[in-house]
């Protein structure tokens, strides 16, 4: 009997002792990942969902104030149409250009840091560096982001760990520690860990998309015969839920939604016609599996277009807000352009930043050929999404730590590690497994050390030596690449004087922050820390104090 269609080796076994190995590894992702927070915002973009989940729990509305709202004027300090990230609606109040789940998710949080912040806020305050207390001096608004920030994503990664956990376990016939293992490299060896200090919706979106290629697997070795109908039905709406969800979330998870959507109906063909060669089942067509998950998903990217409409007016629709933004929607970089990026420059590589995924393509190799269709599943969900962010205008996603717009493809990437740990493995490969983690776990570490945006203040848009990066994925900064992609880097004082010109010309039209290591976050950080700097909260009470930087300005560092 083919290993797929075998339910009985499939069953992860229950029992108190694995309840208690899921509780365990829920609860040290969870308070390993609060540990490392900076106790504030690391981009305008979080500011402005903030600001979102603020104003639906403290006042019911959707509306926001833009970042360029002065409450001491009272009024916008730019034109209406340049506000950043904020659009305002036909009913003349502006809203966040970004999808609203995650901030209605976080309402809890802001009630609970209202609810504390006549104990905390006012100690608390006195402890963020100088940089931050010029940003808002609201103490109680505050901690309420101290709040949101050191606690929602947090908790998401943990839920995500049980996600793979739970995966793991299944693909490896109720393996709960090659499960575990699993959970383990991606939240200390993968970019899941500093990305947690972050309020972005990325690991949001991962979560919801996991959960729906769990049900996509469970629902392959569910045979398609009446008996079955159930289970399969209720698979089905969990995974359309999920990927409801994650519509909801984030404007780029419809690719996930479609990749997942098409590998379902080549899945249950190749089911079903095995099924009907083995005489499991008549070789049904699943019909009604398809329908109610199509239905769920659909429907909610018809209530999302509608929802946009009711926000933007004229400017919503299929991007909502990012068709009044000057970034817009575009899939404008070349595909190798795009791969080379992700898997080679040292900016922005997946296996720099998440080295352990070097284990997790070894455990894909290494896949027994009865599992081998655990791999094609994942390859295509996941396939549509990680094209179109390949393709996408700003691939590299600016100066966050790594790689972040693919940051959903780490979580399905690294259940191939399962394949590594289902059986005892040899002294060697033992080795490198723990070299290559331990390794992960300092990466992790040094991107938790810093702020991605203080990093981008000073050496993007400051510099003591009179040389400053680029980042050509502005269009503002566009001119600083030549036509043949040759990076200049130009004076401070006087950006029309070239300093220097790369010999050679670039593969792509990035800046030399991707590709240069000296130009990097590696590099950046590596100066921030020689000051004193530390940006986890926890650390920074027993280290000496730092330098302090120059105020943050909210308005600079386009994130799409």
């Amino acid at each position: 009997m083919p290993d797929s269609l075998d339910r009985s080796e499939n069953q992860p076994r229950g029992g108190l002792h694995s309840r208690l190995l899921y509780l365990w590894v829920a609860l040290a992702v969870f308070v390993a990942h609060m540990a490392v927070t900076g106790g504030h915002l690391l981009s305008p973009d979080g500011e402005l969902m903030f600001r979102t989940a603020e104003s639906i729990a403290l006042r019911g509305e959707l509306s926001i104030m833009p970042i360029e709202y002065s409450e001491e004027l009272g009024q916008l300090v730019v034109p209406r149409s340049r506000t950043f990230a904020t659009v305002p609606g036909p009913d003349g109040k502006f809203y966040a250009q970004y999808l609203p789940l995650q901030s209605v998710l976080s309402v809890p949080l802001v009630w609970l840091g209202r609810a504390t912040q006549s104990i905390f806020a006012e100690s608390f305050y006195a402890t963020l560096p100088t940089q931050y207390r010029m940003q808002d001096p609201n103490v109680g608004r505050a901690w309420r982001r101290a709040v949101v920030v050191a606690l929602f994503n947090p908790l998401v990664m943990a839920l995500t760990a049980l996600v793979i956990m739970r995966l793991g376990s299944f693909l490896s016939d109720g393996k709960h520690r090659a499960g575990m293992w699993a959970a383990m490299l991606w939240a200390f060896g993968t970019m899941a860990w500093p990305h947690s200090r972050s309020y972005f919706t990325e690991p949001l979106a991962g979560l919801f998309a996991m959960i729906a290629l769990d049900q996509l697997l469970r629902w392959y070795v569910t045979p398609l015969n009446e008996s079955s109908a159930h289970n399969r039905l209720r698979q089905m709406t969990v995974l359309g839920l999920a990927l409801a969800a994650a519509i909801w979330t984030r404007m780029d998870s419809p690719a996930i939604a479609f990749g997942i959507g098409v590998t379902l109906v080549l899945a249950g063909e190749w089911k079903r016609r095995r099924e009907s060669a083995y005489g499991l089942s008549a070789g049904q067509f699943p019909w009604r599996d398809y329908l109610l998950s199509g239905a769920l998903v659909v429907g909610s990217y018809a209530l999302l277009l509608a929802f946009n409409n009711w926000r933007f007016g004229d400017a919503g629709g299929v991007t909502g807000g990012y068709s009044d933004q000057a970034e817009s929607v575009k899939f404008s970089t070349p595909v190798f352009v795009g791969l080379h990026g992700f898997l080679m420059t040292p900016g922005k590589s997946i296996f720099f930043f998440s080295p352990v995924l070097i284990l997790a393509i070894w455990g894909w190799i290494l896949t027994p050929a009865q599992k081998r269709w655990s791999g094609w599943i994942v390859l295509g969900s996941f396939l549509p999404f990680a094209l179109a962010m390949v393709k996408w205008q700003n691939w590299s996603g600016g100066w966050d730590w790594g790689p972040r717009h693919v940051f959903q493809l780490h979580a399905p990437l690294v259940l191939g590690a399962v394949y590594l740990f289902r059986e005892p493995m040899p002294m060697l490969r033992s080795a490198a497994v723990k070299v290559l983690f331990a390794v992960g776990i300092v990466v992790q570490l040094y991107g938790s050390s810093q702020s991605p945006f203080e990093f981008y203040q000073e050496f993007y848009r400051s510099s003591a030596d009179g040389v400053y990066f680029t980042v050509a994925y502005r269009p503002d900064e566009l001119p600083t690449v030549q036509s043949d992609f040759r990076v200049q880097r130009r004076a401070a004082d006087n950006p029309t004087r070239i300093l220097t010109t790369t010999p050679a010309a670039l593969p792509a039209p990035l800046a030399d922050s991707v590709y240069m290591p000296s130009h990097t976050v590696w590099a950046g950080y590596a100066a921030m820390l020689k000051e004193g700097r530390c940006d986890i909260w926890l650390l920074a009470r027993i280290l000496p104090e730092g330098q302090d930087v120059p105020a943050l300005d909210e308005s600079s560092g386009v994130q799409p």
